[in-house]
């Protein structure tokens, strides 16, 4: 595994340290791999869908955030619905 992978994983395993926080805020108690919760609790208006703004809130790094977010994005449109989400510590595409 080559350096710029470990480097990934290791910032995808701090993220799962923020995120879990505000899973736990989520309506019900669940997985912390449980999408649906994940997606509710990220989605602060409740419009069901995520912006770059509500995305970029549970990462550190906010360049990898804007990075993730538009790799998600299939249809360009600015926001994930729940077909294009994907909890980010479960399966972050990596180049």
């Amino acid at each position: 595994m080559n350096c710029f992978k470990i480097m990934i994983l290791l910032l995808v395993a701090s993220q799962v340290i923020l995120i879990s926080g505000c899973a736990k805020k989520a309506r019900k108690q669940s997985s912390p791999f449980d999408k649906k919760a994940v997606f509710d609790t990220i989605d602060k208006n409740h419009d069901r869908k995520i912006g770059k703004k509500e995305y970029r809130f549970i990462w550190k790094d906010k360049n990898m955030a804007e990075e993730y977010f538009n790799r998600l994005d299939k249809d360009n449109n600015g926001f994930l619905t729940d077909d294009e989400f994907v909890v980010p510590w479960v399966a972050i595409p990596l180049k």
